[in-house]
């Protein structure tokens, strides 16, 4: 279930270029509402294109990890999903623990990245911060049907042994 090092790698790319293009246009937006404004476009030291991307991955990130799909497209496109240490959706501010926590990772000089080639669950540092894991959606999956199945199996056998003890009271 957790087997899923290339994928996860495989949605950074597609993620990457997602928040680069996002970024990109909103810079665009950007130095053209300066240019009508103010007659010309400020693009040294603002620092506006920075602090777009900036904005644009973090609400990328957290939003999108957070949500009801669990993935970025990037992950959606690979069939993983991002959950909790109970295999449950990821709350807001864990995904703001994984974000601040890439960040770790990238300042690592992307060891933080590999580390999940040398961990059994295969967590990256910021899954460590923020106690997460990403998995294959679809063994996550068989696994909440297989826990659903063993909760009915359960209840059966409770109600099995309710009747087998001869008291059955009227209601």
């Amino acid at each position: 279930m957790y087997d899923v090092l290339w994928r996860r790698y495989g949605a950074l790319v597609v993620d990457r270029i997602i928040v680069a293009i996002a970024a990109l246009i909103l810079s665009f937006v950007w130095m053209s509402l300066q240019m009508l404004v103010s007659g010309y476009a400020d693009t040294e030291g603002s620092g506006a294109s920075i602090l777009l991307m900036f904005v644009c991955q973090w609400l990328y990130y957290t939003l999108l990890e957070s949500s009801k799909h669990q993935a970025t497209l990037g992950k959606m496109l690979a069939g993983i999903v991002v959950v909790d240490q109970n295999h449950r959706r990821i709350s807001y501010g864990e995904a703001n623990a994984r974000f601040f926590g890439r960040i770790l990772s990238a300042f690592t000089f992307g060891i933080g990245y590999l580390m999940a080639i040398f961990t059994n669950k295969k967590q990256t540092l910021h899954d460590k911060v923020a106690s997460t894991y990403v998995v294959n959606k679809n063994l996550l999956r068989v696994r909440e049907l297989a826990e659903e199945a063993e909760g009915a199996r359960r209840l059966h056998q409770a109600i099995r042994a309710d009747r087998s003890t001869g008291f059955n009271w009227p209601d």
